[in-house]
Protein backbone atom coordinates (compact mmCIF):
# COMPACT_ATOMS: atom_id res chain seq x y z
CA UNK A 1 0.00 0.00 0.00
CA UNK A 2 2.64 2.35 0.92
CA UNK A 3 4.25 1.62 -2.91
CA UNK A 4 1.07 3.39 -4.31
CA UNK A 5 0.90 5.83 -1.73
CA UNK A 6 4.45 6.84 -0.27
CA UNK A 7 2.47 10.20 1.27
CA UNK A 8 -0.23 8.44 3.14
CA UNK A 9 -0.56 9.02 6.84
CA UNK A 10 -0.26 5.55 9.21
CA UNK A 11 -2.56 6.24 12.12
CA UNK A 12 -2.06 3.41 14.91
CA UNK A 13 -4.55 3.55 17.33
CA UNK A 14 -6.33 0.12 19.66
CA UNK A 15 -9.93 -0.65 19.52
CA UNK A 16 -10.68 0.71 22.96
CA UNK A 17 -9.74 4.48 21.56
CA UNK A 18 -11.41 4.21 18.29
CA UNK A 19 -14.57 2.86 20.01
CA UNK A 20 -14.18 6.10 22.39
CA UNK A 21 -13.80 8.51 19.68
CA UNK A 22 -17.18 7.40 17.86
CA UNK A 23 -18.91 6.66 21.36
CA UNK A 24 -18.33 10.77 21.93
CA UNK A 25 -19.59 11.23 18.63
CA UNK A 26 -22.34 9.48 18.74
CA UNK A 27 -23.43 10.76 22.13
CA UNK A 28 -22.83 14.81 20.65
CA UNK A 29 -24.94 13.67 17.40
CA UNK A 30 -27.97 12.80 19.64
CA UNK A 31 -27.73 15.75 21.48
CA UNK A 32 -25.69 14.95 24.36
CA UNK A 33 -22.29 16.33 24.07
CA UNK A 34 -19.56 15.91 26.73
CA UNK A 35 -16.30 17.32 26.54
CA UNK A 36 -14.98 14.53 29.57
CA UNK A 37 -16.09 11.06 29.44
CA UNK A 38 -14.94 7.36 30.42
CA UNK A 39 -15.57 5.51 27.66
CA UNK A 40 -16.55 1.82 28.01
CA UNK A 41 -16.81 -0.95 25.04
CA UNK A 42 -17.13 -4.56 26.14
CA UNK A 43 -17.11 -7.03 23.55
CA UNK A 44 -15.22 -10.61 25.18
CA UNK A 45 -12.57 -8.00 26.63
CA UNK A 46 -12.65 -5.05 28.51
CA UNK A 47 -11.79 -1.59 26.36
CA UNK A 48 -11.56 1.83 28.32
CA UNK A 49 -11.02 5.46 26.44
CA UNK A 50 -10.06 8.34 28.29
CA UNK A 51 -11.47 11.76 27.14
CA UNK A 52 -10.32 15.33 28.14
CA UNK A 53 -11.42 18.00 26.76
CA UNK A 54 -13.18 16.42 24.06
CA UNK A 55 -10.43 14.54 23.05
CA UNK A 56 -9.41 10.75 23.00
CA UNK A 57 -6.59 10.59 25.97
CA UNK A 58 -3.39 8.56 24.35
CA UNK A 59 -1.04 9.03 27.14
CA UNK A 60 2.91 9.06 26.93
CA UNK A 61 3.07 5.41 25.39
CA UNK A 62 -0.38 5.35 23.83
CA UNK A 63 -1.66 3.15 26.94
CA UNK A 64 -3.81 6.02 28.34
CA UNK A 65 -7.20 3.85 29.96
CA UNK A 66 -5.55 1.01 29.75
CA UNK A 67 -7.10 0.01 33.38
CA UNK A 68 -8.06 -3.39 32.42
CA UNK A 69 -5.02 -5.04 31.43
CA UNK A 70 -4.80 -6.62 35.36
CA UNK A 71 -6.10 -9.99 34.92
CA UNK A 72 -6.53 -10.24 38.59
CA UNK A 73 -8.29 -6.74 38.93
CA UNK A 74 -12.16 -5.98 38.22
CA UNK A 75 -11.99 -5.71 34.64
CA UNK A 76 -10.57 -9.19 34.46
CA UNK A 77 -13.32 -10.91 36.93
CA UNK A 78 -15.43 -8.99 34.26
CA UNK A 79 -14.19 -11.27 31.50
CA UNK A 80 -14.25 -14.12 33.55
CA UNK A 81 -18.01 -13.47 35.01
CA UNK A 82 -19.08 -13.10 30.95
CA UNK A 83 -17.27 -16.11 30.01
CA UNK A 84 -18.69 -18.57 32.69
CA UNK A 85 -21.93 -16.81 32.27
CA UNK A 86 -22.17 -17.38 28.55
CA UNK A 87 -21.37 -21.43 29.39
CA UNK A 88 -23.64 -21.58 31.99
CA UNK A 89 -26.04 -20.17 29.35
CA UNK A 90 -24.86 -22.27 26.77
CA UNK A 91 -24.82 -19.07 24.22
CA UNK A 92 -22.06 -17.29 23.12
CA UNK A 93 -20.76 -14.27 25.19
CA UNK A 94 -21.52 -10.97 22.92
CA UNK A 95 -25.55 -12.38 22.95
CA UNK A 96 -25.73 -12.46 26.72
CA UNK A 97 -26.48 -8.90 26.87
CA UNK A 98 -28.86 -8.86 23.64
CA UNK A 99 -30.69 -11.55 26.18
CA UNK A 100 -30.62 -9.47 29.23
CA UNK A 101 -31.90 -6.89 26.92
CA UNK A 102 -35.11 -9.18 26.51
CA UNK A 103 -35.40 -9.70 29.58
CA UNK A 104 -34.03 -13.39 30.10
CA UNK A 105 -33.44 -13.64 33.69
CA UNK A 106 -30.49 -15.76 33.80
CA UNK A 107 -28.77 -13.56 31.39
CA UNK A 108 -29.64 -10.27 33.42
CA UNK A 109 -28.02 -11.94 36.83
CA UNK A 110 -24.88 -12.37 34.60
CA UNK A 111 -25.04 -8.81 32.60
CA UNK A 112 -25.99 -7.78 36.39
CA UNK A 113 -22.65 -9.38 37.77
CA UNK A 114 -20.68 -8.34 34.59
CA UNK A 115 -21.40 -4.82 35.17
CA UNK A 116 -21.04 -4.60 38.86
CA UNK A 117 -17.20 -5.90 38.17
CA UNK A 118 -16.89 -3.35 34.99
CA UNK A 119 -18.64 -0.46 37.08
CA UNK A 120 -16.00 -1.23 39.95
CA UNK A 121 -13.11 -1.29 37.87
CA UNK A 122 -13.94 2.19 36.65
CA UNK A 123 -14.70 3.99 40.32
CA UNK A 124 -11.47 5.19 40.73
CA UNK A 125 -10.67 6.30 37.27
CA UNK A 126 -13.84 8.74 37.66
CA UNK A 127 -12.49 9.93 40.93
CA UNK A 128 -9.49 10.62 39.33
CA UNK A 129 -10.92 12.56 36.22
CA UNK A 130 -14.02 14.11 37.69
CA UNK A 131 -16.07 13.05 34.00
CA UNK A 132 -18.63 14.26 32.85
CA UNK A 133 -20.52 11.24 31.59
CA UNK A 134 -19.70 7.57 32.27
CA UNK A 135 -20.67 6.38 28.78
CA UNK A 136 -21.45 2.50 28.12
CA UNK A 137 -21.72 1.07 24.53
CA UNK A 138 -20.94 -1.80 21.99
CA UNK A 139 -22.89 -4.89 23.32
CA UNK A 140 -23.21 -3.73 26.82
CA UNK A 141 -25.83 -1.17 25.59
CA UNK A 142 -28.01 -3.90 24.80
CA UNK A 143 -28.90 -4.52 28.62
CA UNK A 144 -30.54 -0.84 29.10
CA UNK A 145 -31.55 -0.13 32.25
CA UNK A 146 -30.68 -2.91 33.90
CA UNK A 147 -27.11 -2.57 33.13
CA UNK A 148 -27.27 1.75 33.87
CA UNK A 149 -28.43 1.66 37.01
CA UNK A 150 -25.51 -1.09 38.45
CA UNK A 151 -23.19 1.77 37.66
CA UNK A 152 -25.06 4.57 38.80
CA UNK A 153 -25.17 2.77 42.28
CA UNK A 154 -21.96 1.48 42.17
CA UNK A 155 -20.32 5.23 41.60
CA UNK A 156 -22.87 7.22 43.48
CA UNK A 157 -21.29 5.06 46.60
CA UNK A 158 -18.46 6.59 46.22
CA UNK A 159 -18.34 10.26 44.96
CA UNK A 160 -20.70 13.12 45.89
CA UNK A 161 -20.13 14.24 42.20
CA UNK A 162 -20.99 11.45 40.56
CA UNK A 163 -21.10 10.92 36.31
CA UNK A 164 -24.10 10.28 34.67
CA UNK A 165 -24.26 7.03 33.01
CA UNK A 166 -25.32 7.24 29.47
CA UNK A 167 -25.89 4.17 27.22
CA UNK A 168 -24.94 4.67 23.49
CA UNK A 169 -26.29 2.22 21.15
CA UNK A 170 -23.98 0.73 18.88
CA UNK A 171 -23.55 -2.66 17.05
CA UNK A 172 -20.35 -4.29 17.09
CA UNK A 173 -18.92 -1.45 14.29
CA UNK A 174 -17.79 1.25 16.85
CA UNK A 175 -14.29 0.72 16.56
CA UNK A 176 -14.72 0.73 12.29
CA UNK A 177 -16.50 3.59 12.69
CA UNK A 178 -13.89 4.83 14.86
CA UNK A 179 -11.65 4.12 12.52
CA UNK A 180 -13.43 6.29 9.81
CA UNK A 181 -13.51 9.38 12.19
CA UNK A 182 -10.06 9.63 12.70
CA UNK A 183 -9.54 8.74 8.86
CA UNK A 184 -11.64 11.53 7.73
CA UNK A 185 -10.26 13.59 10.66
CA UNK A 186 -6.74 13.29 9.22
CA UNK A 187 -7.99 13.75 5.63
CA UNK A 188 -9.80 17.14 6.33
CA UNK A 189 -6.57 18.10 8.18
CA UNK A 190 -4.14 17.73 5.22
CA UNK A 191 -6.74 19.50 3.21
CA UNK A 192 -6.45 22.33 5.28
CA UNK A 193 -2.48 21.95 5.22
CA UNK A 194 -2.73 22.03 1.25
CA UNK A 195 -4.74 25.58 1.35
CA UNK A 196 -3.27 28.79 -0.10
CA UNK A 197 -2.46 30.70 2.73
CA UNK A 198 -4.47 34.16 2.50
Amino acid sequence: MLDRWPDADIVVRNDAKLAAGFLMSALAESGHPARSAVALHMTEAVGCGLVIAGEVLEGAHGAAGEIGLDPNGAFGSAEIALREGAQRLGIPRLEVFAEAGRNNPQALKVAREVGRWLALGVRSTTLALDPEVVVLGGPLSACGEALRSVFVDALGDVSLTPPEVVLVASSGDAVHRGALLVASDRARARLVEGLPQV
